[in-house]
């Protein structure tokens, strides 16, 4: 996601479900999840639980959340999960 035009270029592209990730050192990421639209099919808050579990966050104040249209990662300290576990388990969601 590149720009303020790259939501839209998605659309067209017919890409439903986003995950925008930024390192932010120690290898340790920031990750935004979204969706396009309300209608989509992917929970995001049962994927959000996933990936609490998968880190071991289920208990902590800071953890993956949002809403079912938009949410990520640990605001402060980041994920330490690899953005392939990331996207394999958001495959297993869509």
């Amino acid at each position: 996601e590149i720009g303020f035009d790259a939501r839209t270029q998605m659309h067209q592209d017919n890409i439903d479900v986003f995950a925008s990730v930024t390192e932010v050192g120690d290898d340790k990421l920031r990750v935004t999840l979204g969706k396009l639209s309300s209608e989509k099919p992917m929970n995001l808050l049962a994927l959000y639980e996933r990936l609490n579990q998968l880190e071991n966050l289920t208990d902590s104040p800071d953890k993956w959340g949002g809403s079912d249209g938009i949410g990520g990662s640990p605001r402060v300290k980041g994920t330490t999960l690899s953005q392939e576990t990331i996207w394999e388990t958001m495959k297993n969601f869509s």
